[in-house]
């Protein structure tokens, strides 16, 4: 609809036309995607074939050999791994720990509540893990209603009355 009403259009006229191409089978309306040769719906007509416009070819992996200077990418390699290795050092220093094999789940939080949420670790500052957190509380919830249901009055006994 938007380019046809760039095209000068009403709303209405655009309404026609669409309904109009979908009544007459035109391979341009919505209906039948694959029969128009375009590949599958929601994928650029250009997909199929490789063929995008503005789209480098791909080299060949003998083309690529030729380009890769070994001995500046070993470097590069090295230079990012040490860099690796010191940030690691300088995160166990900034938990208190000497080493950094001593770093130990505890010491790991996240900073936004979806970024605790996909590492299943707490919030900065909290004990709080969405999912988990909620889980472990329906679980106690749970386990106290259960014990109501057995002892069906005011007192609720404590586990070592309940074992005695």
């Amino acid at each position: 609809m938007p380019r046809a009403r760039s095209q000068g259009r009403s709303r209405s006229a655009t309404r026609r036309l669409i309904g109009a191409q979908l009544q007459q089978g035109d391979p341009r309306g919505v209906t039948d995607y694959e029969g128009t040769g375009r590949g599958a719906a929601g994928q650029c007509y250009h997909c199929h074939s490789r063929a995008l416009p503005g789209r480098r070819r791909d080299p060949g992996t003998a083309e690529l050999r030729k380009r890769l200077v070994v001995d500046e990418a070993a470097g590069r390699v090295y230079n990012f791994l040490h860099t690796l290795t010191l940030e690691c050092q300088m995160l166990a220093r900034a938990c208190g720990k000497t080493d950094v094999h001593n770093l130990e789940p505890e010491d790991l939080c996240a900073l936004t509540v979806e970024a605790s949420a996909m590492a299943r670790v707490p919030l900065a500052g909290t004990s709080y893990v969405p999912g988990v957190s909620e889980d472990n509380a329906l679980a106690e919830i749970k386990r106290l209603l259960e014990r109501h249901i057995e002892n069906p009055v005011d007192y609720i006994p404590t586990e070592a009355e309940v074992q005695s």
